[in-house]
């Protein structure tokens, strides 16, 4: 509840000092609520009911008029912090003043246990950087990080992105029918799909070619999750240029107003054995790019590791049937 709070207001748009002014200060109340709850439940054990009632009911009042009037479900989070202070409102009036000396000792050790891992957490966080950005340079040499972005050319004042690297078995031709029939509601994008269906993206990710999906043209429109999602229009990419078999690159303009860009590029090595690079890039917003930045690498490692998986498999298949037709022939 407490990272919720802290990335909610990416719904605000671009400007950062309303961010600052705005939130998690108290002038929009769903993050602020869900910060103060989420402080609650970590570090406040003992306080008074009166508090307690007062934040459980503010919390089930703005939780379920974001969800049903303003069809925004992450407010879900409200809801369910409401019913997490009324357990601790239940514990702190009944059970502990039944517990012994032992019980209660083994209590606050506890939650003084679960203090510390919290505390924690954002050494986690800030060390998630570096290790990305380290793999982010283990996946592609020097030469391929010097490749310019698409995001250089589509946006203008983009930020830096990465570039990731992927050998792959197969020939491009035989790759390139993967790329191109990815998307929400066609061929997903094979990666961590069981994520992707925790956010409602409603992925699924194919394990055979789908030939109505094979003919893509430059402008049609890739969608990222349903839509409307969320109560609002859904994510999508619009194909901006298409090169069969070797280049496709994508352009985004998220919700908020942010564009990026991404690409995929197929450079055969050798007749068996094919570089696939996918590049991401483009404008982020201040506070919440930085952090879904980890986020972003791990969904699109992912992705690279399914396309590779299902380009071999599909083509050791084809090889098999083949001689197999031979041999009986």
């Amino acid at each position: 509840m407490l990272l919720f709070g802290l990335v909610y207001p990416h719904f605000l748009g671009q400007q950062l000092v309303v961010y600052l002014y705005a939130s998690p200060t108290g002038i929009i109340p769903c993050p602020t609520l869900l910060m103060i709850t989420g402080v609650n439940l970590i570090f406040l054990s003992q306080q008074s009911s009166k508090s307690l009632i007062v934040l459980l009911v503010a919390d089930m009042f703005y939780g379920l008029f974001g969800i049903f009037k303003l069809h925004v479900y992450l407010d879900i989070l409200l809801v369910i912090g409401s019913i997490a202070l009324f357990v601790q409102l239940m514990l702190q009036r009944n059970l502990l003043k039944n517990l012994d000396e032992k019980s209660l000792a083994r209590h606050r050790s506890l939650r003084s246990t679960l203090m510390r891992v919290f505390l924690m957490l954002p050494f986690f966080f800030v060390s998630a950087y570096p290790i990305y950005s380290w793999f982010c340079r283990l996946s592609a040499n020097k030469e391929e990080r010097r490749i310019a972005l698409p995001s250089d050319q589509l946006i203008q004042h983009a930020t830096a992105g990465y570039t990731l690297g992927i050998i792959i078995g197969p020939s491009a031709s035989q790759i390139w029918p993967w790329l191109i029939q990815m998307g929400q509601g066609s061929g997903g994008f094979y990666t961590h799909q069981w994520l992707e269906n925790i956010l409602r993206a409603n992925i699924q990710n194919a394990n055979s070619i789908i030939p109505q999906f094979e003919k893509p043209l430059s402008g049609d429109t890739i969608w990222l999750t349903p839509n409307p999602y969320l109560g609002k229009q859904g994510q999508h990419l619009i194909m901006s240029q298409i090169d069969p078999p070797r280049a496709i690159v994508y352009k985004q303009i998220s919700p908020n107003g942010f564009a990026g860009a991404c690409s995929f590029m197929l450079e055969e090595q050798t007749a068996n054995c094919t570089r696939l690079l996918f590049m991401r890039g483009g404008s982020h917003h201040p506070v919440f790019g930085p952090v879904a930045k980890p986020g972003y690498y791990f969904m699109d490692n992912g992705m690279l590791s399914g396309i590779k998986h299902r380009s071999e498999f599909s083509n050791t298949n084809f090889r098999r049937g083949n001689s197999g037709n031979m041999s009986g022939r």
